[in-house]
């Protein structure tokens, strides 16, 4: 589960806070979280969809007793059944912190924020310079290179796909 809108939270590490921000878990036993009337559950059946431009992000939204907004999403339900297929065959989901994982959730986190929509392209992950778009591997360039070649195998695994199709 990843969480966005709550400051000090790293969401790959949540028992991990930045600055002197309480751990998530804290924050949610110390106040009773209710969603307000403002919260959205958006359920969509994967195995269901038939283009990847069709789907739609499921998410949890609220608020807390502050005030301040929370957004909660589950990664594997926010991939499409096309970035599941691909990310298994390069043996996604791995125990612990991964490279792999950390792929995973950034799909995720950007399907769930709208930056993704329909397939994963060479551009969503390389970018394309001429259009002055950034890629993943760029945004996330203090990954190192295993990151960058984990997904320039992913973009060969999706071409072969495609080839066999």
């Amino acid at each position: 589960m990843l969480v966005s809108g709550v400051r000090g939270i790293d969401s790959m590490f949540p028992t991990r806070t930045s600055g002197n921000s309480d751990v998530f878990s804290e924050i949610l036993n110390d106040f009773k979280v209710k969603p307000s009337d403002k919260s959205d559950v958006v359920n969509v059946d994967n195995k269901a969809l038939e283009n990847d431009s069709d789907f739609q992000p499921k998410v949890t939204t609220g608020f807390f007793p502050s005030g301040q907004a929370y957004t909660f999403f589950n990664v594997e339900d926010n991939l499409t059944s096309s970035d599941k297929a691909y990310l298994k065959s390069l043996g996604w989901p791995t125990t612990g912190s991964s490279d792999l994982n950390f792929l995973a959730s950034n799909i995720a986190q950007d399907r769930v924020d709208g930056a993704l929509k329909g397939s994963l392209t060479k551009e969503y992950l390389f970018g394309d310079r001429e259009k002055g778009l950034s890629g993943l591997v760029e945004r996330m360039q203090g990954m190192g290179s295993g990151f960058s070649e984990l997904c320039t195998t992913l973009l060969k695994t999706i071409d072969q796909g495609k080839q066999n199709s």
